[in-house]
């Protein structure tokens, strides 16, 4: 993006502030980049088909002390522990349109470029 954006805060603002998030990525998890996660829910409201999701699953978070909390639990199926039941209202992400996600996102970016002529409007955002 800085090749194409060479005037644009928020894109050198990405530049400037996100290597060291890759460099933990990489370094703690084994990844490489790092994850949008909520970039991804805000363009989920806008372009809700960028997943597929599972069928409606009911949910539970572990309030407990101890590894597993915080940790959410999806049901499937027959449950035959107790907690297994409850509305079905969860639905969990499985896949993503990575390659339309990423287009929309520097779409948005450019959005914030200073020196050019406007940038047309991102798919689904306005």
């Amino acid at each position: 993006m800085t090749a194409v954006m060479r005037d644009n805060p928020v894109v050198a603002m990405i530049r400037d502030t996100f290597p060291i998030y890759i460099d933990i990525w990489r370094e703690f998890f084994g990844l490489v980049g790092f994850p949008m996660d909520d970039v991804i829910t805000v363009a989920l409201c806008f372009a809700p088909d960028l997943v597929t999701t599972t069928e409606p699953l009911f949910a539970d978070v572990v309030l407990d002390k101890g590894v597993a909390r915080g940790q959410t639990v999806a049901y499937r199926g027959h449950q035959i522990l107790p907690g297994g039941g409850g509305p079905k209202t969860t639905r969990i992400a499985k896949g993503l349109d990575g390659r339309r996600f990423l287009s929309i996102f520097k779409a948005a970016m450019a959005c914030y470029e200073r020196t050019v002529a406007p940038q047309p409007k991102p798919e689904g955002l306005f």
